[in-house]
């Protein structure tokens, strides 16, 4: 019901939330624009601005039936608090009196480790939006016994080494370490035995010792935050840190962002180098001059093959990201769609392990969130929490699976980083192909010369065994280039779309 989102101000300095429906005529809002810090209407001009008053009623036919218009409740659209952390917009969705109060005495659940990387690196963040609603994105995320076999092949997780993942529940949480401080978590659990029971620290081990004082913890900070906590050091936690956004019944939107505190900068001083824009005058000051101006085109070119590296290192971890979640994709769209056909609910799972329990607890926390925040809703409004959690969830079981694992257009095109690496790879493709035409092309014109100087009297010989050769020559580096061509297109596909089919990974 709160989909759209508006910058109060025309830098974007402050960001405003609102129902995405004109009270004119209930046209999407989103399909406006921002206008003198107000959010216009496409359909007849109708501006708003951040609390949601109706400012500007173009159609009026005086200024005064325009105020009485203004004045009148139903002339407002319902806006919703927002605070900006970690790079993420979040929304407090109550449109109450006491709403913005309420939203700024709560705590975001980010924590300072989280902050201060976003802050270091604002790219760094991957967001996707999946075929399936929070609900079940929330049990996903709070079960690890599926890792081995939802992600075989992926590192070395392996379906032939998956075993029980035996949780021990921890009552009353306490907030993070000081590097991890924030809010304390609703839940939290922790992997017994993780060495030898979290998939993930148990392929750690295969490759080198771990200390007997690793753990790992699973931590969800309501509403809709889940962190997992690995330490193998004492002091420095390993991290993945993960954000459930409802987008509509059947989708929804996870942020991810892997943290650790060896992933910080640390502070540098960087070197200023001189660079006057007026030319000197004598010899020596010239010579210096021209030093000066290399030593800065050094710095700015080394400075700018850095932060290729950490781009190219930022796409690398998009692609898997989104290999893992193409893993879980298809089956739980099947999933929502099987228990929405045949009226199944969470209390239908037969559920009796261990790994278990956070599903079964966080399940039993959004029946309750639900109950509690839809009987609080405005009469007449259309129930919250039922909307976005899945209570009326919309699948359907003829969806493509190009669809419903499209990158392209879950995460390629949201995300700057990797649509730029996409864009390149592209213009590669483009040129690449070029130049074996080129090269194609060349290699006619010496076959010809060549065939011509074959049926010549008296041609020397030495220059047609040198026009086969560069002949060959040519015709072996455009079948190169096509090669090379291939495999950047084929690279394309990462960004778009790639099947995830189980049966085939052996």
């Amino acid at each position: 019901p709160a989909s759209a989102v508006t910058a109060d101000e025309p830098e974007g300095g402050n960001w405003r939330c609102m129902d995405d429906t004109c009270a004119h005529r209930f046209a999407p809002l989103s399909e406006g624009r921002i206008s003198n810090g107000c959010l216009s209407c496409a359909y007849h001009g109708w501006s708003y601005d951040g609390d949601g008053a109706c400012v500007k009623i173009p159609s009026a036919e005086s200024a005064e039936s325009a105020e009485r218009a203004k004045a009148n409740p139903k002339s407002r659209v319902r806006s919703y608090p927002v605070k900006r952390g970690a790079g993420m917009l979040w929304v407090w969705p109550d449109s109450s009196q006491d709403a913005l109060a309420a939203a700024m005495a709560v705590e975001l659940p980010v924590s300072q480790l989280l902050s201060r990387l976003v802050e270091q690196k604002p790219n760094i963040g991957y967001m996707r939006e999946l075929p399936y609603g929070a609900e079940l994105l929330g049990e996903n995320l709070l079960d690890l016994a599926h890792l081995p076999h939802s992600h075989h092949g992926l590192g070395a997780l392996n379906r032939e080494s998956a075993g029980p993942v035996p949780l021990r529940f921890e009552m009353n949480p306490e907030p993070s370490s000081s590097i991890l401080k924030g809010p304390a978590p609703l839940l939290q659990a922790s992997v017994v035995a993780p060495i030898l029971n979290d998939p993930i620290l148990k392929t750690m081990a295969t490759r080198r010792p771990l200390p007997p004082t690793s753990s790992c913890t699973l931590k969800f900070f309501e509403p809709a935050h889940v962190r997992y906590e690995r330490v193998t050091v004492p002091g420095a936690a390993i991290n993945v840190e993960l954000f459930i956004s409802p987008v509509r019944p059947g989708v929804s939107r996870v942020f991810a962002i892997n943290t650790f505190e060896g992933s910080l900068l640390s502070p540098t001083t960087q070197k200023v180098i001189p660079d006057p824009q007026t030319q000197p005058k004598g010899v020596l000051n010239r010579c210096l001059f021209a030093m000066r101006r290399i030593a800065t085109l050094r710095f700015r070119l080394k400075a700018q093959a850095a932060e290729r590296l950490v781009e190219d290192g930022i796409v690398n971890s998009h692609m898997a990201l989104s290999t893992i979640f193409d893993g879980d994709g298809i089956f739980l769209h099947k999933q929502g769609e099987r228990m929405q056909a045949a009226g199944l609910t969470p209390a239908d799972y037969f559920t009796p392990t261990s790994d278990d329990m956070l599903v079964r607890r966080y399940r039993t926390w959004l029946a309750r969130a639900v109950l509690r925040t839809d009987g609080e809703e405005p009469t007449g409004a259309a129930p919250l929490m039922s909307q976005v959690f899945g209570i009326n969830s919309k699948y359907t079981d003829v969806a493509p699976r190009a669809v419903l694992l499209n990158r392209g257009n879950q995460h390629t095109r949201h995300c700057s980083v990797c649509s730029r690496a996409l864009a390149r790879e592209t213009k590669q493709a483009l040129m690449l192909g070029r130049a074996a035409r080129a090269l194609t092309l060349c290699g006619l014109s010496v076959a010809s010369f060549a065939a011509g100087a074959g049926g010549l009297a008296g041609a020397p010989i030495l220059k047609l065994a040198g026009a086969i050769s560069a002949l060959v020559g040519i015709f072996a580096g455009a079948a190169v280039l096509k090669l090379r061509q291939a495999s950047v297109k084929h690279g394309l596909a990462r960004f778009t779309f790639m099947d995830y089919v189980h049966a085939d990974k052996n």
